[in-house]
């Protein structure tokens, strides 16, 4: 089976190179407001790694941090499909539950056929690495 996640946006230490007084007055209380804390990002990947309560019954899932405005299934947070704007931000839950969409999105937007083919490839061959059936 394989789980990716998403930490979500993390006010980390890779924002260190915005000047001080621009972080300090701007960025920061913005980041403060609207970021998720290192503990919260982490928190996708802490599930992924250890939980006992992630649905075993899908070959792949997507965790992302964010509460998805989708209509909730058998799992209470499990949802059909990310919505695109809460992967950024949006309010933390922990970790949701989704199917990745990735397939979809090819099939469904107008994508040329190399980029489809190679969307394609690129799932074939993960799919065989991590042992999933296509």
């Amino acid at each position: 089976r394989a789980v990716s996640v998403n930490p979500g946006a993390v006010k980390s230490d890779i924002w260190r190179s915005i000047p001080r007084k621009l972080y300090k007055y701007l960025v920061g209380p913005i980041f403060h407001i609207l970021y998720l804390s290192p503990l919260q990002g982490a928190h996708t990947s802490i599930v992924a790694a250890v939980s006992q309560h992630i649905p075993t019954n899908d070959d792949a899932l997507y965790l992302q941090p964010y509460w998805q405005p989708h209509i909730l299934n058998s799992c209470e947070t499990f949802y059909s499909c990310p919505f695109p704007l809460f992967e950024m931000l949006g309010p933390f839950i922990g970790a949701a539950v989704t199917k990745p969409r990735l397939l979809l999105t090819m099939e469904s937007s107008g994508c040329d056929d190399d980029s489809r083919k190679s969307a394609r490839s690129l799932w074939r061959v993960c799919s065989k690495l991590v042992g999933m059936s296509e």
